[in-house]
């Protein structure tokens, strides 16, 4: 098979996966009141602003530190929301760790990060970091940041040091972002896990009886955590690609806790390591061209390896391998630039139950990969990992999620992989 080498201009947007639609029409109900019950039961609580002290900052990064970040999910689109101040959106997110981090920010945007769209400002009440306790619960708060406006839809916190808050690897803790959208403001969603309470007074985010209710369909705005660390022999992994990076699936009958349970968090944690996601549920390959600002971001990591997982929704709707390979091949060009020393790690496409052409694409992809051509230093055959061996169009059940992404289980067995296929490298 040939892969043409040169870069083809970027296609038009691309239509979002089925089930990125599920995720938009439940966070258009919440939006509009379909989870309202959760939040009305607490109306109750409400109160005046906030008044607790916000944590005292500390200088930038020193220049010895190495750096990355920890994403909550990257936006894949937008809705309209209406929650003009005093009323207020919250949501806590939880997340954990691979690595101690030096220091520490909170980078929280309002933007369609898959189509590169900045949305419309948003006004941040606070920002809080906490561990987390039974369900959603703070323990051991603090505030970073109090009422703030965003500038170009983005706001970032001062930097904070560990006595501003210990951050271990072995804890889960939650973010608590406080927000308000004046009218007609369009807001990105994410495919993360939070508890969100929303259309309530503004009052003390991380009180108990203040916790709104549990939601898998997604959650608001584009936010991750910069964060600065020691140690040359720590790996780092950045992510590109797709929902497969993502975390999440769509059946209710497979819980799952979003991106603490993705395969690259897994084996940050398994590994003493750090995953920065540049992944975007709904992602073609020609999403992440060099023009794109989600290269922006490629100077807040030292990558150690780099993961291109990224071309199962372009072979789906019927892109032929060798135009999804012009694409491939100037992603990791563009990655080799960003980081030279890095290894590029390739994955090969799992079944998601597709006939003909799309079913026909991917495995002619799939059998590319297998040669081991030039571009890349490591595979992962994670179609052989994860197909079922009765049928290789559909996953495994020891792995499936909902058809096209994987269970908690398969993130796992993928995180094993990939530490397995770096390792042999």
């Amino acid at each position: 098979m040939t892969i043409a080498q040169a870069t083809a201009p970027r296609k038009r947007k691309r239509r979002a996966l089925v089930w990125m639609i599920v995720i938009v029409v439940a966070l258009a109900l919440l939006a509009a009141g379909g989870f309202a019950a959760a939040s009305y039961l607490r109306m109750w609580a409400q109160g005046s602003p906030d008044a607790t002290e916000v944590a005292m900052p500390v200088a930038g990064p020193d220049s010895g530190l190495r750096r990355s970040f920890y994403s909550f999910g990257h936006t894949s689109t937008a809705i309209f929301l209406q929650t003009a101040s005093p009323k207020v959106v919250e949501q806590r997110l939880p997340f954990q760790l691979g690595v101690v981090p030096q220091q520490f920010r909170v980078r929280v945007e309002n933007i369609d990060y898959l189509g590169d769209e900045r949305l419309g400002d948003i006004e941040i009440q606070s920002v809080y970091l906490g561990h987390m306790t039974g369900e959603g619960e703070f323990e051991t708060d603090v505030r970073l940041s109090g009422r703030e406006e965003t500038r170009n839809s983005k706001f970032v916190t001062d930097w904070f040091d560990q006595e501003t808050m210990q951050l271990d690897t072995d804890e889960e803790y939650l973010l608590g972002i406080s927000f308000s959208a004046p009218a007609k403001t369009r807001v990105g969603v994410a495919p993360g896990v939070g508890w969100i309470r929303q259309g309530t007074e503004n009052g003390a985010l991380v009180d108990d009886k203040n916790r709104g209710a549990f939601n898998r369909a997604g959650t608001y705005l584009d936010i991750s955590i910069d964060y600065t660390f020691e140690g040359e022999d720590v790996p780092v992994v950045a992510v590109f690609g797709h929902s497969l990076n993502a975390g999440a699936n769509q059946n209710p009958d497979v819980p799952h806790k979003g991106e603490v349970e993705v395969w690259h968090q897994l084996w940050a944690r398994d590994h003493g390591g750090s995953a920065a996601s540049f992944a975007a549920a709904g992602a073609w390959t020609a999403n992440f061209l060099a023009d794109s600002p989600k290269w922006d971001r490629a100077a807040d990591v030292d990558a150690d390896y780099v993961a291109i997982w990224a071309s199962s929704s372009d072979l789906v709707a019927g892109t032929t391998p060798d135009e999804v390979g012009s694409y491939w091949v100037a992603l990791i060009a563009e990655a080799r630039e960003r980081w030279p020393d890095a290894q590029i790690v390739a994955f090969t496409e799992p079944p998601r139950g597709a006939d003909g052409e799309g079913e026909q694409f991917r495995r002619q992809w799939n059998d590319f990969l297998r040669t081991s051509p030039e571009q890349i230093d490591v595979l992962v055959d994670t179609d052989k990992l994860l197909a079922d061996p009765k049928n290789r169009r559909v996953l495994s059940p020891d792995y499936d999620g909902d058809g096209s992404h994987f269970s908690p289980a398969g993130h796992e067995a993928v995180a094993r992989a990939f530490a397995k296929a770096i390792s042999a490298s």
